[in-house]
């Protein structure tokens, strides 16, 4: 990117010399580009190959110390941050390949930045042990910059959600929950969970993610006969119980039992659905990833703890 404040010499330089200059140096920045995108795309090509091979983990080794993920919302994830989101089973992933295609890229010195098309096609587990193909396609902004070791990734960001999509078993799906996928791997509890956990109980996390916009009204989450919340959009809660069966419910009917086991995490999923005046809750359990991710890093979806103003069962509801 061009300095604002050009030397003197350069000005005058440019004066001499007229558009001649100017030509030669566009000249050279496009060929420098070239080479740029030329380099990447071998790079790629070996990401591709790599992950093809079984190493998941290739593209993740060339992040930068100071690698971050800058999401739509505004939040920022780090490395580390990254590192300690849920991952899938072993073998809950089969035949992933990854396609790369450079759609734009602007060189400068040792730093490229590429808007680039991502194409990942692979085979999910599913709750019922078969498989399902998926076919998602991701769009976004990546920095890119040159080391004695190499290219190395800095930075994603200019997520664009609304080019992006996820097909499963060749029908579009726009919410990830729909997918019956294989629960992950149980996550490690937050630290302030854990002493709640060892001593014998369980942890249910009850979470209502939405897009900005109405409804704006809680929706209640009863525990058996009992009110635990009215939950607001983009707000979480954590019920801590003793192992046993549990009947779960918004005002949308009908309950499900949930039997519980000490020491374990659990997540459900509230959604209003259309209803006359006004819309209902629907609870649901949350076997996939998102339930896992969200309790992880709540922050990074701008998920809040529910407000105590709308605990009605403060004896079992956590409130942070």
């Amino acid at each position: 990117m061009m300095n604002k404040f050009v030397p003197a010499i350069l000005i005058a330089l440019a004066l001499a010399f007229g558009p001649q200059t100017a030509a030669v140096s566009g000249q050279d920045k496009k060929a420098e580009e070239q080479q740029v995108r030329r380099e990447l795309e071998a790079l790629f090509a070996q990401i591709s190959e790599a992950i093809s091979n079984g190493e998941h983990d290739k593209k993740k080794k060339l992040m930068t110390a100071d690698f971050q993920v800058k999401l739509p919302n505004g939040k920022t994830l780090s490395r580390n941050e990254i590192e300690v989101l849920p991952q899938a089973e072993a073998d809950s992933l089969r035949n992933v390949r990854e396609t790369y295609v450079i759609e734009d890229l602007k060189a400068e010195r040792n730093q490229a930045v590429v808007k680039i098309r991502i194409i990942i096609t692979y085979q999910q587990k599913l709750q019922d042990g078969t498989y399902g193909e998926i076919e998602s396609t991701l769009r976004q902004r990546e920095t890119w910059v040159k080391t004695d070791n190499g290219w190395r990734w800095r930075l994603i960001d200019d997520i664009s959600p609304r080019k992006s999509g996820t097909v499963f078993n060749g029908k579009k799906v726009n919410d990830l929950r729909k997918i019956p996928a294989a629960a992950p791997k149980p996550v490690e509890p937050n630290e302030e969970d854990k002493a709640i956990l060892q001593n014998g109980k369980a942890v249910v996390f009850i979470y209502r993610l939405e897009a900005p916009g109405p409804p704006f009204f809680g929706l209640p989450v009863y525990c058996d006969a009992q009110e635990l919340a009215r939950i607001k959009k983009n707000t979480f809660i954590k019920v801590k119980l003793e192992p046993g069966k549990y009947q779960f419910r918004s005002d949308k009917e009908p309950a499900f039992e949930l039997a519980v086991e000490g020491g374990k995490l659990y997540y459900l999923s509230l959604k209003p659905v259309a209803g006359f005046p006004k819309a209902r809750g629907l609870l649901s359990l949350d076997e996939g990833i998102i339930g896992p991710q969200l309790y992880k890093l709540p922050k990074t979806l701008k998920m809040k703890p529910l407000d105590a103003e709308h605990i009605k069962d403060a004896a079992r509801v956590i409130s942070n």
